[in-house]
């Protein structure tokens, strides 16, 4: 079964079972447009965690973190979510790594693994 995680006007549909927990976007006058979440997957597949934060930056992709618990990645979320701007991506990344129940962090500029739509 599938989720249709909302995005502000829109939805990225997966075909894991997603639980939204946070979500912060950037206003309509941001120069870059993107937002961050925490989610939780529920049915990860084999090795991936289900815990994590994701931030989608119009242009330049997503970059997601992978934490050992829902609660790790909810603190890391609170703890750095000043930091969401575009411009201060990289500043984000140091925080958030250093956050414990940190696992790993990936970046693709397609579809992040817990948005595919196919088996």
């Amino acid at each position: 079964m599938g989720t249709i995680v909302r995005h502000g006007s829109y939805g990225w549909e997966s075909k894991y079972e997603i639980v939204q927990h946070q979500y912060i976007c950037t206003d309509c006058e941001a120069p870059v447009q993107g937002f961050a979440e925490v989610l939780e997957i529920k049915n990860p597949p084999l090795g991936m965690s289900g815990s994590l934060i994701h931030i989608f930056w119009d242009g330049h992709g997503s970059t997601y973190f992978e934490f050992a618990r829902i609660g790790n990645a909810t603190n890391a979320y609170q703890a750095t979510r000043s930091l969401f701007v575009a411009e201060r991506m990289e500043n984000v990344i140091l925080a958030i790594v250093k956050k414990p129940g940190y696992i790993s962090a990936g970046r693709t500029t397609k579809a992040p693994w817990f948005y595919e739509t196919e088996s």
